[in-house]
């Protein structure tokens, strides 16, 4: 299946350029609403569409940047500041690598990387921009085409070069695999490819990828990069992703065809890109990291730092020092941050502590005031609690006082009643003596009342 051109002459990818997998997923959405799609089989980024005409991209404006294209001098110019920060650590790469022979710079633009290698190479280019072809044939590089992907380039210049070079290219081609191929045909047996692309990193930030430089139309990723290189150079891929301090990651790599060349490339990108800076020998290699570290990466340390005595003096050129100046300068800056911050942190967090304390104070006025309410609220039962208590000792002491009272009374109603019963028998026996004497009172109802209630004992 191949990708669809539409009445826009725009191309919808529905398999991936790569391995022809369709296991596709979406990646991310750039900022100018193009989809960016990644292959599950070989982990590789591109987008999901692009224009049929690429050419349309590369215009003057794409290299004259803030000057304008009107003004050419300006802006080769300021393409010439740009190349020396990304393009200085290639030069010095090749130097080390041969000493002479056929460079291939393709997407050479102005032939600043060609130019700066010197005239003891063979020094050929491809690229697509006419105005800048024009600077190329100015400095005698021979222009053999505008496109990698041009079937002609690769029947005319089969084995032909020592070193091809792909800076910031292979991302911008339409078709990666079959750009990759034409390269490996293109070298010597014993030849060499570097190449740097923007790589989406799995722990940097991405976002610039995502924003900026919207033209490309791949996404490299390592795993995507070591499976396409190794599929077509049948050789392990070489290289690593390297942080520019401040913007976001690339894949700088290389890979040769015959094993004796790999070797040599491994231990000679090991010692170079990775060894210590105390274990570097001279000061071509010093000069080398210094490009790389510093001018490219915009990484200063303490380390670092100390190279810059160690350099050729031919490099230290006004856009070198401007770009040194600038990561220097963004040094100093992160320094000055990474000192305040404590600082404003600790401020920062004195000040939260100062609302929580003053969180805690309004809290505890109001616990406070809820306690004295209550307090206020007991103080006054407690004092319901003694007028009551008053008011029953008060009914208490009446109640005494009324039975002591009436036990009283009691008391004198007995005695009375006794006092009437004495003088009720008093009568009794009177009558009792009467009646015995003269037998004249019968015994009547009256009387045997009155009998009785003499004898009843008083309660």
């Amino acid at each position: 299946m191949l990708p669809e051109t539409h009445a826009d002459n725009a191309i919808t990818v529905l398999i991936c350029p790569i391995c022809g997998s369709t296991l596709l997923s979406q990646l991310q959405v750039r900022s100018d609403g193009v989809h960016v799609i990644q292959c599950q089989h070989c982990k590789m980024g591109f987008v999901g569409q692009y224009p049929a005409d690429l050419t349309i991209y590369y215009t003057d404006s794409y290299y004259s940047g803030e000057f304008g294209s009107e003004n050419h001098q300006s802006y080769q110019q300021a393409y010439n500041e740009t190349a020396s920060h990304s393009l200085g650590w290639v030069a010095y790469f090749i130097h080390m690598l041969r000493s002479t022979g056929s460079v291939l710079d393709i997407g050479c633009a102005n032939g600043y990387l060609l130019e700066q290698i010197g005239a003891d190479y063979i020094r050929y280019g491809i690229e697509v921009n006419k105005t800048m072809v024009q600077e190329c044939e100015r400095l005698s590089i021979s222009i053999i085409g505008s496109d990698i992907l041009d079937n002609q380039i690769v029947v005319d210049y089969a084995r032909s070069f020592d070193i091809i070079t792909g800076i910031a290219v292979l991302e911008h081609v339409n078709d990666f695999r079959r750009a990759l191929q034409h390269i490996k045909q293109m070298l010597k047996p014993d030849g060499v490819f570097i190449f740097e692309v923007p790589l989406i990193s799995e722990t940097n930030d991405n976002a610039v990828w995502y924003n900026t430089s919207l033209e490309h139309i791949f996404y490299p990723t390592v795993e995507g990069l070591h499976y396409i290189f190794e599929d077509i150079f049948e050789m392990p891929l070489i290289g690593q992703e390297v942080i520019i301090q401040g913007y976001g990651s690339t894949f700088i790599g290389m890979i040769a065809q015959e094993q004796v060349i790999h070797d040599h490339l491994t231990k000679l990108h090991e010692h170079l890109f990775d060894a210590p800076i105390e274990n570097l020998q001279n000061e071509e290699e010093y000069t080398f990291r210094f490009l790389l570290d510093v001018i490219h990466n915009a990484g200063i340390d303490i380390n670092t730092l100390m190279l810059l005595p160690k350099v050729q003096a031919s490099i230290l050129t006004p856009s070198i020092l401007k770009r040194f100046n600038y990561v220097w300068q963004s040094l100093l800056s992160s320094q000055i941050v990474q000192s305040i911050e404590p600082i404003i942190e600790g401020r920062d967090y004195y000040e939260q502590q100062t609302t929580n304390w003053q969180i805690v104070a309004q809290i505890r006025s109001g616990q406070i005031q809820q306690l004295e309410e209550q307090i206020k609220l007991l103080e006054e039962a407690k004092q319901w609690l003694e007028n009551q208590r008053a008011n029953w000792e008060a009914e208490a002491k009446r109640s005494a006082s009324q039975a002591l009272f009436y036990a009283q009374l009691a008391e004198q109603h007995v005695e009375q009643l006794a006092y009437t019963q004495r003088i009720a028998a008093g009568y009794l026996e009177q009558i009792e003596q009467l009646h015995q004497q003269y037998y004249l009172i019968p015994r009547t109802k009256l009387y045997r009342n009155t009998r009785r209630a003499i004898h009843r004992r008083p309660k």
